[in-house]
């Protein structure tokens, strides 16, 4: 899973590789806000999913992708809410994202 700011889309964190995994289950992401979202809670971001295992040279890894805010993510985790991740080439569900936890520290 990469996550990236939408207006310029710098990477702002890159989790773990998961292997041989239908339904991955990441590790909970220790960041600050300043480094995810410019502490701005509705800056916008995009969620980018790749799948490594499959990959050949010069294939695309990316499974599809979401955009959200950290505002939006707490209210997901909160209501139960999930994210529709879209193939980027014919707009295609690639599968469902749910948040299990959102809570931040302060920077």
């Amino acid at each position: 899973m990469h996550c990236y700011f939408s207006d310029d889309y710098k990477l702002v964190y890159k989790s773990e590789a998961l292997k041989d995994t239908q339904r991955a289950t990441w590790e909970p992401v220790v960041t600050s806000l300043g480094r995810l979202c410019k502490g701005d809670i509705h800056r916008r971001l995009k969620i980018l999913l790749r799948d490594d295992d499959m990959v050949r040279e010069g294939d695309d890894r990316s499974i599809g992708s979401f955009e959200t805010s950290f505002r939006e993510l707490m209210d997901a985790a909160e209501t139960g809410r999930t994210y529709r991740v879209e193939r980027r080439h014919d707009d295609k569900v690639a599968g469902i994202l749910s948040v299990e936890e959102c809570t931040y520290l302060d920077d």
